[in-house]
Parts: structure tokens; C-alpha cells; sequence
């Protein structure tokens, strides 16, 4: 995939992945994932983008959100080698019984398609307006997330 390519493309690696989960072939799909991100470049936010986004936050009075971004600009992951391996091992607890009241057993319940019919623009603009906080995963806080449910311009 590239940045020109086109909508059938994606269509026939999508079946292409799915054909190779279906088949169980986890492997090669884990080796096709592992090729793809190791021709990802690779973007670290200078020093001073970061400085922009804390000064950003303080202004907007998101002083939360501020040190939790200086907090997380300064994490990073550790190259696997096998002292790495070793320590991580020593730090995971050794198994424990299972204990048969947390087993789930019997079929998968399906959840009713009719559980999600009162789940409606009202109902999302209603819950979007009445959230607060900083930013997730994704990156965006309750802010962003508003403004992208609760607008006219975007539909």
C-alpha cells in the first residue's frame, strides 16, 4: 500500500489477510505485519514540538492534559535482547490455578441486534456534549471529540 493506492487495492489485501486468518495461518499474517512496520518511518516530535503542545495545553488550561504529555514524550520502548527477556521473565508471576467461578463456560451469548436501535445522532450528540477529560490512546480529549460529534459541518 501506498499513498496512491486505490480503494480496490486495500479490498484485495483485506481478503488476502482474512483468507490467511481464516486458514489459521497467523504466522504468515504476523511476518506480512512485521514487514509492513519495519517499512514505517520512523517520526520522533522534536524537542521543540513538544515544548509547543505543553505551552499549547497550559494556555487552553489543560494543565492535566499538559503533564501528562510531558510525561509520555519521556517513555520510551526498550530494544528486546535477551537481558530484557530475562528480566521481564523474572518480573511475570508464576501461573496460579484457575479458580472455576471465573471461567466462563457454555456457548458466547449474542448480544440482539435490537440492544443498539435507541443508539441515534440524538442520543451520541446528547452523551458527546456531556463528557470532560483529557486525551486517550487516540490523542484527542473530550474537546476534539465534540467538536467532531457535535458538528453541523461534519457529517
Amino acid at each position: 500500500m501506498t499513498r496512491n493506492s486505490k480503494a480496490k487495492d486495500h479490498v484485495a489485501h483485506l481478503e488476502k489477510r482474512l483468507a490467511l486468518w481464516r486458514t489459521g495461518e497467523i504466522f504468515k499474517l504476523l511476518k506480512e505485519c512485521t514487514a509492513i512496520q519495519a517499512r514505517l518511518l520512523s517520526s520522533k516530535p522534536s524537542a521543540k514540538h513538544n515544548e509547543q503542545v505543553f505551552v499549547r495545553l497550559m494556555l487552553q488550561g489543560k494543565i492535566s492534559a499538559a503533564l501528562k504529555w510531558i510525561g509520555s514524550q519521556r517513555s520510551g520502548l526498550l530494544d528486546v535482547d535477551d537481558k530484557v527477556l530475562i528480566t521481564l521473565r523474572d518480573k511475570h508471576p508464576k501461573p496460579a490455578k484457575v479458580v472455576s467461578g471465573a471461567l466462563l463456560k457454555g456457548p458466547a451469548v449474542d448480544v440482539e441486534d435490537v440492544i443498539f436501535d435507541n443508539i441515534d445522532a440524538d442520543l451520541i450528540e446528547r452523551t458527546a456534549k456531556s463528557i470532560s477529560g483529557a486525551a486517550g490512546p487516540s490523542g484527542a480529549d473530550a474537546e476534539i471529540w465534540q467538536r467532531i460529534l457535535c458538528s453541523k459541518q461534519i457529517k
